[in-house]
């Protein structure tokens, strides 16, 4: 491991998996295929969650079980911490939340999914980054 995401992650009281050298998308799969938990939420070496980011969703994602994972808005910084860009995706979906997430990409480090849900979509392609 290059950098100290190991030692942070045991630290922290998580388990480390490898991805094995096959992607991103590989990475990931991998990581919640060993997760023990009821939900998996994903952060990358250099993204940043605010306090209260997994509580709001982890309070939603309990309070109604027929939701199967939950985002919320990123913003792209640069190593300061200072915004490059505006809040992303723009608007919160009230009806056709198929439609807007066929137009719009939520970032992947803002989203709590229930683990049984990505594992039966069959989680991310791993052909894809």
């Amino acid at each position: 491991v290059l950098d100290a995401t190991r030692t942070i992650s045991e630290q922290a009281g998580a388990r480390y998996v490898r991805g094995g050298g096959l992607g991103v998308s590989a990475a990931r799969n991998a990581g919640v295929r060993n997760a023990l938990g009821e939900f998996v939420a994903f952060l990358d070496d250099d993204d940043i969650w605010l306090p209260e980011h997994l509580a709001e969703h982890l309070h939603i994602l309990r309070t109604d079980r027929q939701i199967g994972f939950v985002f919320s808005q990123g913003v792209l910084a640069d190593a300061e911490l200072r915004p490059v860009t505006g809040p992303s995706p723009v608007g919160v979906p009230t009806t056709d939340v198929t439609g807007f997430l066929l137009r719009n990409c939520p970032h992947f480090d803002t989203m709590v999914v229930r683990r049984s849900l990505f594992l039966d979509v069959g989680g991310f392609d791993p052909s894809l980054d």
